[in-house]
């Protein structure tokens, strides 16, 4: 358990490093791609990625969590 540990927080460090610093680069970068869509009168529209809210990365980050904490009670083995 020990060597698990040490990888999981090692992995952890670098995240907290990394992250902040490559965040704001990839909201950059994705705020330079365009992408169509379909308007509501059936038009093709070439809009840009609107990106400065982290709230969509944290609704999927709770969303895994659920999954997570739903997925651990199913396979979670039952005492006698």
């Amino acid at each position: 358990i020990g060597g698990n540990y040490g990888l999981m927080f090692t992995a952890y460090g670098a995240g907290g490093l990394v992250g902040p610093w490559l965040a704001p680069k990839l909201v950059a970068v994705m705020q330079d791609i365009p992408y169509q869509t379909i308007g509501a009168n059936g038009q093709t529209i070439v809009k840009l990625f609107d990106a400065g809210s982290y709230s969509t990365s944290f609704f999927l980050a709770a969303i895994m969590c659920f999954i997570a904490v739903f997925l651990v009670s199913r396979l979670k083995t039952k005492s006698r």
